[in-house]
């Protein structure tokens, strides 16, 4: 079981030596920069809870970019890389894996939702595709 920031994270109970994570749901006041991980064979019972700490990227440049990290066994992650770059600030990354033989990426990028698309899913090989989406639901011209 994974949990990523900002989703139904447990909260720890006070310190003690046998102190375990409680889930209490999401808490939008907490900034995580930790994946909570469990290990579990029938997905019924859990133990095993540990914090997994992806590497913070470096960017040189002056805006946000995403990045990426790689686990294959969530204890160890590779240094990050850029994963997509279009030159200016972008956030709230999600993927479409596969449609068609084509993946599709739509982050937010100056205040509008915009797509990228991609035949592969290595870093930088995505292109933006559409002009952005305005907030209030029209195409931006």
């Amino acid at each position: 079981m994974v949990c990523a920031p900002r989703s139904s994270c447990p909260i720890r109970t006070a310190p003690s030596s046998s102190w375990r994570p409680i889930l209490k749901g999401t808490d939008w006041t907490r900034q995580s920069r930790v994946i909570h991980v469990w290990d579990s064979a029938d997905l019924r019972s859990f133990g095993n809870y540990r914090l997994l700490k992806p590497h913070a990227a470096v960017n040189s440049s002056e805006h946000n970019a995403i990045t990426v990290n790689h686990t294959t066994d969530f204890r160890t992650v590779t240094s990050p890389q850029v994963f997509f770059d279009p030159g200016y600030d972008v956030i709230d990354g999600s993927l479409a894996m596969d449609v068609n033989g084509v993946n599709h990426l739509y982050f937010k990028g100056h205040n509008e939702l915009v797509g990228a698309k991609s035949t592969s899913l290595g870093p930088g090989s995505f292109t933006v595709h559409t002009s952005g989406l305005a907030p209030q639901g029209g195409r931006k011209l």
